[in-house]
Order: C-alpha cells, then sequence, then structure tokens
C-alpha cells in the first residue's frame, strides 16, 4: 500500500502548484490592504492591518483545490484501475496522498501569512491584525481545512465519476439558488428566522464545546462522509 500511495502521489503533486498561484492572488490582496491604508480608508488612529492577501490565497487555493481535485479523481482513477489496482487501493492511496497535499498547501498559506505579517510590521512599527489573526493559526483550523478539503475533493470526485459533466450542471444552479437565496438569508438572519436562530445556537454550542470534542467531532462527520465517497466508487467502471 506504501507503495501505492508513494505512485499516487507522485501522480497528483503537480497540484502542489495550486497554493504557489493562490499567492499571486494574496500579493494583489496585500497591495489592496496597503492601498485602503494609504488613501486613509482605515482607521487613522492606529493602523488596521487585515491579512487580506492571506484570505485571498486562502479562497483561491479552496477553490482551485476542489475544481482540480474533483477532476483528477477521475483521471486517477481510470489509471490505477487500469494498471490492475483494486478500487480499494486506489480510494485509500488517493486519500491519503490528497491529505499529504493540502497540509503542504495549508504550509504554503502559513509561510505567506507570516510574511504578509511581517509585512505589515515592517509598513507600520505598530500595528494591529484583526480577524484571521487569531483565526488562522489555530490548531482546529489546520485540522478542518486539510481534513475538510481532503473529503470534499474526494466526495466531489466520486460524484463526477458518477454522474460526469452533469455534475457541473448541479453546481450552477446550486450557484444561481444561492444568488438568489442571499437576500432572503439576510432578511431571516435580521427577523430572527427560528431556524436561523436554531443554527446561531448550534454554532455556538460547538464552539464552546471542548477542543477535543470539537476534533473528534470533525473527524467522525468526515468518517462518514469519506464512507459516503467510497460506496459511490466502489463500483465504478473504467471509462476511457
Amino acid at each position: 500500500m506504501g507503495k501505492q500511495i508513494k505512485n499516487t502521489w507522485c501522480f497528483l503533486r503537480e497540484e502542489l502548484v495550486i497554493p504557489i498561484m493562490s499567492i499571486a492572488l494574496g500579493i494583489v490582496g496585500i497591495l489592496l490592504m496597503l492601498f485602503i491604508e494609504k488613501v486613509g480608508m482605515a482607521n487613522d488612529e492606529k493602523p488596521v492591518w487585515f491579512l487580506l492577501g492571506t484570505v485571498m490565497a486562502l479562497t483561491g487555493c479552496v477553490m482551485l483545490g476542489i475544481i482540480v481535485g474533483m477532476i483528477s479523481y477521475g483521471q486517477s482513477f481510470n489509471m490505477m484501475v487500469t494498471m490492475g489496482r483494486t478500487r480499494k487501493e486506489f480510494y485509500i492511496a488517493n486519500f491519503v496522498s490528497s491529505l499529504i497535499n493540502h497540509l503542504l498547501g495549508m504550509a504554503v498559506i502559513f509561510l505567506f501569512a507570516t510574511l504578509e505579517r511581517g509585512f505589515g510590521r515592517l509598513v507600520y512599527r505598530e500595528v494591529e491584525y484583526r480577524a484571521i489573526e487569531g483565526f488562522l493559526f489555530d490548531f482546529r483550523v489546520i485540522i478542518a481545512y486539510v481534513l475538510g478539503m481532503t473529503v470534499l475533493r474526494t466526495v466531489l470526485g466520486a460524484l463526477y465519476l458518477r454522474f460526469g459533466n452533469k455534475l457541473m450542471w448541479v453546481f450552477w444552479g446550486f450557484c444561481m439558488l444561492v444568488g438568489v437565496m442571499t437576500k432572503g438569508i439576510s432578511k431571516a438572519i435580521e427577523n430572527k428566522n427560528r431556524i436561523m436562530v436554531w443554527l446561531t445556537e448550534v454554532g455556538k454550542g460547538f464552539s464552546n464545546l471542548a477542543n477535543v470534542l470539537q476534533v473528534l467531532i470533525m473527524l467522525a462527520v468526515g468518517a462518514v462522509f469519506a464512507v459516503g465517497a467510497w460506496l459511490l466508487t466502489r463500483k465504478r467502471a473504467v471509462t476511457v
């Protein structure tokens, strides 16, 4: 199995270019934040540096990772099964390789965040960081990102393997639905809709749990979706 994982990772290692490409988007975010500060749109009393570059780089990493991962799932499936590997060997090797890639991608984002934070201190001696500063460097966020991205791309890859390009129409419909419902969701939040209140309470309840329990819940949810992806994959035929 170790050899299969190594071979699969060699096939997927090209995906490591995704976080590197996302850095370009992050640099744009840094320049935009610098512009905001310089033209006086931020707090004049004490400079506030929001890690906008890191947010944009992370967003690009997520979006590209999902799309590329979903498509490459079918490609690696066809390649490995055609070469005589079992579907179980493919699934395990692909999942582990994805975990490694997203862990390395998170390391790149961490490095970029550290550099952006240093740049902010270089521009302003006394600078206050907000929002993502305390959030990004939380170990629970690291686990959620690495595990969540791996499971999400595996599930979407299995669905794409099953339904093909029809899945893209589902994405399009979902995006349109979200766009239409955005205003309604905002109103529901303002009017304290029962469902929104319940979701808010669930979120607060989860955040108040012990760190270990939060991680265990994330692992359990990830395991459920991973099993679902395996069930979609185990009987699929090779398509060339």
